[in-house]
């Protein structure tokens, strides 16, 4: 089942290719094999790139949609973030760490198979 941006989950017909037989202890026989077709159009855990991209989206933008939210449900709590030296220095920090964070994510994904 190969689930697309709309919501449309079609179910595809495709090759599985199993890895060689192995003894070692390792991750096991099943999941560890490829389906080629799907493969070539980066389609990967049942989700279309797409998809995958859009949860990438989400997932980057929630600590952000967070703050905005305790910004609203507790203003007197939050205030401190914005007025003192240490509340700009861990919105530079949380800016920081979700930048290097996109990098690394952009570079997993973007690992041809």
């Amino acid at each position: 089942m190969v689930r697309l941006l709309g919501g449309l989950a079609i179910t595809v017909m495709a090759l599985y290719c199993s890895p060689h037989g192995r003894t070692g202890r390792g991750r096991g026989r099943e999941g560890s094999g490829l389906y080629p077709e799907l493969a070539a159009y980066r389609i990967s855990e049942g989700n279309s790139p797409n998809v995958q991209a859009e949860v990438g989206r989400l997932v980057g933008l929630l600590p952000i949609a967070l703050m905005a939210v305790l910004f609203h449900m507790e203003p007197a709590a939050m205030y401190p973030l914005l007025h003192s030296w240490y509340g700009w220095a861990t919105l530079g920090f949380i800016a920081t760490m979700e930048f290097v964070g996109a990098i690394i994510i952009r570079k997993i994904v973007s690992i041809d198979v």
